[in-house]
């Protein structure tokens, strides 16, 4: 029997496939070139020379500007594509903290793509499949690992609760504790039933540590959310809901591309006044994505006239929703056949709404961060974070922190009158260097004037960015009317155009690389031995973002330098495949020998080709041994982050032989580069 609690009411207004063979083939003899989409594309290809012939008769028009943005919507998906096979065979070696990471770095470039799908019926198609590829193997890789190791996709609640069979065994782990009827009151329905208890037993145990540290984080956001829900008129109760759906975690993103604390999808975030571009996503703002959530639960509520039909629209969509009341004959939720992840969605969150309002009875002890505090500040032009913390000390962090839908690192210039958030005691400090602080405008973004014959999608070409970023920086609309005169923003980071690369002095010694679509500043730095730092300097960098098309400088490279006994510099048209048959090895053995994780090679990289000596990869190359005492909840991907390296390094440098267990107090070295 259920035990109903409900105090004050509210009153109506499988398994991991290995990989394809033919596949994994195609993927290693792409060497230096993007891989094949393969299997997952379902027969995408390259552009044929017709579409490129078509392009170039047809500069001017929707046509042309659709193909340049299918190329990089294919790009991405490559890309994303790319990280989840390196999880697969992460996954397939036993090393599921990394098998982990690189399901959710693909995660991270699908929650970024934003495009038309009854137009590009193609790419959306590829895109469901490869999503659907990834959730079923990184569902099994979390419930191998029996441990969240990091919270890059906090959907990973869910999906390993999914998995679970035996909770019977969770019960009797000793970590359980029953719930049991109290005076404690309630604003929305909470059952007590074996559904709820299961869930409670899943929150107690497997994702314990990864619960508590969302308590925690939640003390930051809840009194703020608690107003707006108020001012809405909505129960109390629904501000835990972000505990399960992005454990309070402004850049949160999921498989359905939801992003956010509240995981708003594109449109329906559109549809409650959540706007995005380039520069900015609403659906990241506490205070915003809060009041957007609040406008839609009422929606819910009003048409189901209940709080279990209504969260189960909110997770699964209204349209499921009625369709199997409809089949149903019923209004009762938990006698519907809906969605495998809805149903587990509202006893997760009853579960949640339990701990949440009494976490010591249920073993947690969450330290609870202090509220966030802030006072305003009208910009009325472009400034990065960098140059306000310059001129007042704010630290970038704390920027970061409090304006989290700024994801360039600067005020839109594209919005009149930004409200920027400050920490409190800094709003006139700000206010009276406001005027002295320069322009990013006319610093980290290059302006285009357009010429006679130039369409949005030949510059784009020309600078080497995607025709999205260029649209939406610009709040450009189809059929993307432009005029000669007309001055575009061109968002390269790092503040250089395409043309004032022809004006630079190079060093002697010194060369160019030219970045293609996929590279990391990291991996290129790799790959032509110079120091993480030391390449950004050289390029008046202030961040790790680069675009396709940029003109890098490598410092101190020289293609006719001597190069060490047993090392062989990679030659336009190389491919691993070619290099380990020439040396008589697998490329396997090569990449084992250079740390290489992916496929892509470079020119004049400079490759071990020692069969008989020990993994030699210039990520190791050590420029300062530092050491790092491991504290509570942390694991190596968040220690991996923090110092630049790689969880794999982590793991070599100090000879780990359990990824997934840290002791609190061990102390690691870390070859800082």
């Amino acid at each position: 029997m259920a035990i109903f609690l409900y105090a004050t009411g509210y009153k109506k207004r499988g398994n991991l496939r290995k990989l394809n063979p033919i596949w994994l083939c195609a993927l290693i003899l792409a060497g230096c070139g993007s891989p094949d989409p393969g299997r997952l594309a379902g027969g995408q290809g390259a552009i044929n020379n017709g579409n490129q012939e078509y392009l170039n008769a047809n500069s001017e028009g929707a046509a042309a500007n659709d193909l340049i943005e299918s190329e990089d919507i294919r790009a991405a998906l490559k890309k994303a594509e790319i990280y989840y096979t390196q999880g697969v065979i992460y996954y397939q070696r036993n090393i599921l903290d990394s098998s982990q990471v690189s399901f959710e770095e693909a995660l991270l470039v699908i929650s970024e793509l934003d495009f038309d799908e009854t137009i590009y019926q193609a790419d959306a198609k590829w895109m469901a499949t490869l999503l659907k590829e990834i959730e079923s193997d990184y569902r099994l890789t979390l419930m191998t690992s029996g441990v969240l190791y990091s919270e890059g996709s906090a959907a990973a609640f869910r999906e390993l609760f999914s998995d679970i069979k035996n909770f019977k065994t969770l019960k009797d782990s000793g970590h359980f504790h029953e719930p049991t009827k109290d005076s404690v009151n309630y604003d929305v329905p909470i059952l007590l039933n074996e559904k709820v208890e299961n869930s409670l037993a899943y929150l107690q145990t497997v994702a314990h540590e990864t619960f508590e540290s969302y308590l925690s984080r939640s003390g930051k956001y809840i009194p703020h959310m608690e107003k707006i829900l108020a001012e809405e008129g909505l129960p109390h109760d629904l501000v835990y809901l972000p505990l399960i759906e992005s454990g309070f975690n402004p850049h949160a993103y999921s498989y359905a591309r939801a992003v956010g604390p509240w995981q708003f999808i594109s449109s329906t975030g559109k549809r409650y006044g959540l706007n995005r571009d380039w520069w900015y996503d609403d659906r990241r703002d506490f205070e915003k994505s809060t009041r957007a959530a609040a406008r839609y639960l009422k929606d819910l509520y009003e048409e189901f006239d209940s709080w279990e039909l209504a969260l189960a629209s909110y997770n699964g969509g209204e349209g499921r929703v009625r369709r199997e009341i409809k089949r149903a004959k019923s209004r009762d939720f938990w006698k519907l056949k809906l969605a495998r992840q809805t149903r587990n969605y509202i006893p997760l969150f009853m579960a949640a709404v339990l701990i949440a309002k009494q976490p010591h009875k249920y073993g947690f002890f969450p330290d609870y961060e202090e509220p966030l505090a802030w006072e305003v500040v009208e910009i009325s032009k472009c400034i990065s974070f960098k140059n306000i913390a310059e001129a007042t000390a704010i630290p970038v962090a704390d920027l970061e922190l409090l304006n989290p839908s700024l994801i360039r690192g600067v005020t839109p210039p594209n919005v009149k009158n930004h409200q920027l958030r400050v920490p409190v005691g800094y709003g006139e400090l700000l206010r009276a260097a406001h005027d002295e602080i320069p322009s990013e405008k006319n610093t980290n973004w290059v302006h285009h004037t357009i010429k006679r014959g130039e369409t949005v999608s030949t510059i784009a070409q020309k600078y080497g960015v995607s025709l999205s970023s260029l649209i939406s920086a610009n709040d450009l609309h189809k059929p993307y009317r432009i005029f000669v005169g007309q001055s575009l923003i061109i968002p390269i980071a790092g503040g250089h155009g395409h043309d004032t690369y022809a004006s630079e002095v190079v060093p002697d010694g010194s060369g160019y690389y030219i970045v293609k679509r996929g590279d990391t500043l990291w991996e290129i730095a790799r790959a032509h031995g110079v120091n993480l730092t030391t390449l950004k300097r050289a390029n008046r960098l202030s961040s790790n973002q680069i675009y396709p098309g940029r003109r890098l400088l490598i410092p101190g490279s020289n293609s006719q330098q001597s190069v060490p006994e047993n090392f062989y510099v990679v030659r336009n048209g190389d491919t691993l495949s070619k290099i380990a048959r020439k040396f008589r090895m697998t490329v396997a053995e090569l990449k084992r020998l250079n740390g290489l994780k992916s496929n892509t090679i470079f020119p004049n990289m400079k490759l071990n080709i020692n069969k008989n000596s020990s993994s030699i990869t210039l990520s190791q190359t050590p420029d300062r041994l530092t050491t790092y005492k491991v504290k509570r909840g942390d694991t190596l991907w968040k220690i991996a982050q923090l110092f630049n390296v790689t969880v794999q390094d982590l793991i070599h440098w100090n000879q780990i032989r359990n990824p997934s267990k840290l002791n609190r107090g061990e102390v690691l070295k870390i070859y800082v580069r």
